[in-house]
């Protein structure tokens, strides 16, 4: 055994010799290990695509896509994107905020659909260049005033074609 396997100054006695440099590339190795093991969960999280079959409303995520053309059920059929479909839930709007401000059911489900408009208009949570003349962006899951009140503050905006024909592909992309 040499001099340079050993640990220590070589003397009796002597305190053993600190190999800063071997700590430091094993220290940046295990942080460099955790980060990449967080953002491969993370990716593997929100890759995963929305749970298929019978689904309430409430329950519906957004990329799902679904078998129902209507806009105002209680619950829809989701499949996979691959397959024809009738509308993808790409958007959630948010009504903390609106709360009280609405008298009827009517004029909130026109709030949200001016709303689902916009990001059409500007391209969020569709793929850049989406036709308007082809697609639209449809209100629905918009609650009641009372569904409001009683603390149901979300509703959904989904793309659909806007001859009714069927769709078949991923339109969703997540904001960054």
């Amino acid at each position: 055994m040499s001099d340079s396997d050993t640990i220590g100054s070589g003397e009796v006695g002597a305190p053993p010799r600190v190999h800063w440099a071997r700590l430091g590339i094993a220290f940046g190795a295990t942080i460099a290990l955790v980060i990449i093991g967080i953002v491969g969960w993370n990716a593997t999280i929100e890759s995963a695509p929305p749970p298929v079959g019978p689904t309430v409303t409430a329950e519906l995520v957004l990329g799902s896509c679904v078998e129902e053309s209507d806009i105002g059920l209680a619950e829809y059929t989701v499949t996979g994107c691959f397959f024809e479909h009738q509308q993808q839930i790409v958007a959630e709007v948010d009504l903390r905020r609106t709360v009280g401000n609405y008298s009827s059911t009517e004029a909130l489900t026109s709030f949200v659909q001016e709303v689902c408009n916009r990001f059409i208009e500007y391209g969020l949570y569709v793929p850049l260049g989406l036709s308007e003349e082809q697609y639209e962006l449809t209100a629905i899951s918009v609650p009641t005033i009372e569904q409001l009140d009683g603390g149901q503050e979300r509703a959904l905006c989904a793309v659909r074609s806007i001859d009714g024909s069927s769709m078949s592909g991923d339109l969703y992309v997540p904001l960054p």
